[in-house]
């Protein structure tokens, strides 16, 4: 409850602080712990200690756009070499790292050395003969060499990553200009933002802080996308128990990070707050395409027809997740690397998925439910509320009458442009 977005903490008092509406909507989830809200909680230090490095502040998170920051690619060229970059000289009994072709040529410099203890304390393990033994069958090659040529692809893929990446269009996508239930309420929508898990190998004593909210290990990452399934902007290497619109404001935050042209605004779902550059659903009504499916469940009132439309847009954040996952099928599992590499592997991958959609779109992948990712249950969203000060409150406020005035002209008009009954959109491509 600490660390959950909008929470804060007094230490002197051993009490848990946070917004009238956050406790609110907190005390609904969760009325048994209602007591918390006025009075301290007895386990309050044996908590501190319990969970005290389950923090999630992003510390090795990275971003892709198509104008990077500092703190993106390419940023570890003076790092500590990894086990999958180093070769075993049996002779010496260490592990050698490369600064040239190994083994060296003569007049070449030396390789770093590491010994083997220095190797075995920073990685769960090393390679064992078995399993290079199986990297010489599979690629013709020894771990060394697999490894070193796995390293300097990746490192290419990351320096030509931010050319794959699309920039914010101020044009209206065609999904939305070719569509009468789109066009006349979404035209300023350029896209979909949204977080995805992905499996992760993490050691030491932040492991805590990298478990989700169904206790696996992973990796949150953010993007956002648009209507042709392409990235806009990929930020990943954020702790799994990290809350998505924590990633949105470290994206917002940095110097070349998401960029939303003027009057432009991305679909998100109840994980952000409403804001009128992130248009959310409404609240305690409907959302779910599936909750619209069926004889006699169309929408009611202009909130539900609202959140409909909404969901059958903001869905395709949830496909490009599930093609990107099916197409690079090493994240169905935690990637046997450092997390750093980890983190880059899926920027890298971005790119690479960008590049298919623009050069290979004819190649058809299947489509996985993103069920990790779909948008939580109204009940069980309190947790996840964005602490908003005052002059954000009176934008929030703002951004609410605006998406009201939009389901109020949808009702109004939907003889005129569509009763969206229980029919389908247009055919969907998967790639």
């Amino acid at each position: 409850m600490k660390f959950n977005s909008g929470f804060g903490c007094d230490k002197n008092a051993k009490k848990f602080t946070a917004p009238d509406e956050v406790w609110d909507a907190y005390c609904q989830a969760h009325p048994k712990d209602a007591y918390l809200r006025h009075g301290n909680c007895p386990d309050y230090e044996d908590l501190e200690i319990a969970i005290g490095n389950g923090v999630a502040v992003g510390k090795n998170s990275i971003g892709l756009g198509s104008a990077t920051d500092d703190r993106t690619l390419g940023a570890d060229e003076n790092r500590a070499p990894h086990i999958e970059e180093l070769n075993y000289d049996a002779e010496n009994e260490a592990f050698v790292g490369l600064t040239q072709d190994y083994p060296p040529s003569s007049g070449s410099k030396s390789p770093l050395v590491f010994p083997k203890v220095f190797v075995e304390s920073t990685q769960r393990r090393a390679p064992t003969k078995r399993s290079r033994g199986q990297f010489v069958i599979r690629f013709d090659r020894s771990h060394f060499a697999t490894s070193r040529n796995f390293n300097k692809i990746l490192r290419a893929l990351n320096t030509i990553a931010p050319n794959m990446m699309v920039k914010p269009t101020t044009a209206i996508p065609a999904k939305i200009r070719e569509s009468t239930r789109f066009n006349h309420f979404f035209k300023d929508c350029i896209g979909a933002i949204d977080g995805t898990h992905i499996p992760a190998m993490v050691t030491g004593r932040d492991v805590s802080s990298y478990r989700n909210r169904h206790g696996v290990q992973s990796q949150n990452v953010l993007a956002a996308c648009n209507f042709d399934l392409q990235f806009i902007y990929v930020l990943s290497g954020w702790e799994g128990s990290a809350h998505d619109s924590k990633l949105l404001s470290d994206t917002l935050s940095r110097p070349n990070g998401l960029h939303v042209p003027q009057g432009k605004y991305f679909l998100v779902d109840y994980g952000f707050a409403n804001r009128r550059q992130f248009l959310a659903p409404l609240r305690g009504v409907r959302y779910h395409l599936k909750d619209f499916g069926g004889q006699g469940r169309h929408p009611t009132n202009a909130d539900e027809l609202f959140n409909l439309r909404h969901a059958k847009l903001r869905n395709v954040i949830e496909r490009i997740f599930g093609i990107f996952k099916s197409r690079f099928t090493i994240f169905k599992m935690a990637p046997p690397f450092s997390f750093q590499t980890q983190a880059e592997l899926v920027l890298a991958c971005a790119g690479l998925h960008n590049f298919f959609r623009k050069e290979c779109r004819t190649d058809e992948f299947p489509v996985e439910d993103e069920v990790e990712n779909a948008a939580p249950d109204v009940e069980n969203d309190a947790n996840n509320l964005e602490y908003l000060s005052q002059s954000q409150l009176s934008q929030r406020n703002e951004a609410n009458a605006w998406r009201a005035s939009i389901a109020n002209a949808m009702w109004e008009n939907r003889s005129m442009y569509g009763n969206d009954g229980n029919e389908d959109d247009e055919t969907e491509d998967n790639v």
